[in-house]
């Protein structure tokens, strides 16, 4: 049993015989330091989440004070150290910002100061040390073989749906995608196959930027695939905060990656677009499907919506279909809304029988004809409705936006997208 002493530092680097690896956990509620969903890149956020053992939870420390997980060293956004500041991966550097002591009160603290790492449900910050439970940390070792647990202080406080009838794309037989299923592609009766992404070609967090210019391409895929992205000075529907692409987008390990974190100090979300012809985002008609999941539950400030919207920008009278719809910590829905007979702006179809919660892969179709719009979830129809169905040119847009207020952090992950046109 190894025992952490009150003076103990936390530290990383190269690891060598002299180093300690360590779960690091919140006496608030147990839960465990987290390098979020296990990327492995500087910039990456760090998280609570519940402890598993796994190499995302293991820091490993040495007599220079860092912390390194998976090759990255643990500190403060930016290498700030302030008030509220969250945590992030980095590559390791001799900055007082990723040097941690354990202080009174079996606290942590970065470079000496009077900031204190600090616990919430899901989420880890700096503030001023106060002596408060949610700043009181459980250091425990870790052996190659087991497991063993020595603390500085107590433990922590204790009708089924009709089956589409257009058969599934094939996909093949070497899969490595990160969900475990390639993307669809291949033309379909009655529809035209026009564009896929699989998100093969990385780009870093602050590559989406885009301040206030709705048409710029802000990445281009392995195949030349084009996005663009709603600029920072566009507004989010719910709590009227500026869109963060350049905080919120990257893709990495094979998925387009939605960062939901604070950003600025109030939560953030992003709402990128494809240009599915190479030059437009338009067409009249379509099948769209997406792969997507969170990597964990809690996300209450968060709200998807993955939609067609008109090109005319008149709603309702033009319509607007959303499939996937709904917070992030719950369970998917969708919705086709329509303006109806005269001036009824709340008139909807809801898609039903849905058991699909956002911490799980899940294949999301639109497929939207003359007169009819269907949803799809995993192949199976759980909406088919021939409401007031419009006609005009639509643009997909993968809006994850803020619905609420609090500190929870996570990745929305889109493994692939994939488009066809209708050919009738």
């Amino acid at each position: 049993m190894f025992i952490v002493s009150a003076a103990a530092i936390l530290a990383v680097g190269t690891a060598s015989a002299a180093d300690t690896t360590y779960t690091v956990k919140a006496n608030l509620n147990g839960q465990c330091l987290d390098n979020s969903g296990a990327i492995a890149r500087a910039g990456n956020g760090v998280l609570l989440y519940s402890c598993n053992g796994q190499a995302n939870q293991r820091w490993t420390m040495d007599s220079s004070g860092r912390a390194v997980v998976q090759g990255f060293c643990l500190q403060p956004v930016g290498g700030v150290i302030a008030n509220g500041r969250n945590l992030q991966i980095a590559n390791c550097s001799t900055s007082s910002a990723q040097k941690w002591k354990q202080g009174a009160n079996s606290s942590l603290r970065p470079g000496g100061t009077s900031y204190c790492l600090t616990a919430a449900s899901g989420a880890v910050s700096l503030r001023t040390c106060s002596g408060a439970t949610n700043q009181k940390w459980t250091l425990s070792a870790v052996t190659t073989s087991t497991t063993t647990t020595t603390t500085t202080t107590a433990a922590p406080a204790t009708t089924t749906p009709s089956t589409t009838t257009t058969a599934p794309p094939t996909t093949s037989a070497a899969v490595t995608n990160p969900s475990g299923q390639a993307a669809p592609s291949g033309d379909l009766t009655g529809w035209r196959h026009i564009f896929v992404d699989e998100f093969t070609k990385d780009a870093a967090i602050g590559s989406w930027a885009n301040s206030c210019e709705p048409d710029k391409i802000v990445y281009t895929g392995a195949q030349g695939q084009k996005w663009r992205t709603y600029p920072r000075c566009y507004l989010d529907t719910y709590q009227k905060r500026p869109y963060r692409p350049d905080a919120v987008l990257s893709v990495t390990g094979g998925t387009l990656d939605f960062y939901l974190h604070q950003v600025d100090g109030k939560p953030a979300g992003a709402n990128p677009s494809p240009l599915i012809t190479g030059t437009s985002q338009y067409q009249s008609y379509g099948r769209y499907s997406v792969r997507m999941r969170v990597d964990r539950p809690g996300l209450n400030e968060y709200y998807v919506a993955f939609l067609l919207w008109p090109q005319s920008e008149v709603w309702p009278q033009d319509g607007e279909f959303d499939f996937p719809e709904g917070g992030l910590a719950g369970n998917a829905g969708g919705f086709h809304h329509y303006s109806g007979v005269g001036a009824c702006s709340g008139c909807q179809a809801v898609a039903t029988d849905i058991d699909a919660s956002f911490t799980q892969w899940h294949t999301y179709t639109m497929e939207w004809s003359p007169g009819r719009i269907r949803y799809l979830l995993d192949n199976t129809v759980v909406l088919d409705s021939t409401l007031f169905v419009p006609s005009g040119p639509m643009r997909w847009q993968l809006q994850a936006e803020t619905n609420g207020n609090g500190n929870s952090a996570g990745h929305l992950q889109v493994d692939w997208v994939s488009v066809w046109a209708y050919n009738g």
